[in-house]
């Protein structure tokens, strides 16, 4: 799967689950500024694993990882490898 593909499903996740519009960018941070509370996490872990075969540890669960579009298209390209 390619970074479109990868950032299409991301962007779906957020639309679909968590009722964000499409006017924000991959890059705007979506945790760490109240966009997309903590409670969406797990429900992002489960999306992220049963739609791109990785598995996440509570250690990958970091604003590092999760926090825009840019950076999860990043951390699922690296676990998929």
């Amino acid at each position: 799967m390619d970074s479109a593909q990868i950032r299409t499903l991301v962007r779906d996740f957020f639309f679909n689950e968590c009722g964000l519009t499409d006017d924000f960018g991959d890059s705007d941070l979506l945790f760490s500024t109240g966009l997309v509370n903590s409670l969406n996490v797990i429900q992002l872990v489960v999306y992220l694993e049963s739609n791109f075969g990785i598995k996440i540890t509570p250690l990958d669960m970091s604003f590092e990882n999760f926090d825009s579009v840019d950076l999860l298209e990043s951390f699922v390209t690296k676990k998929s490898q």
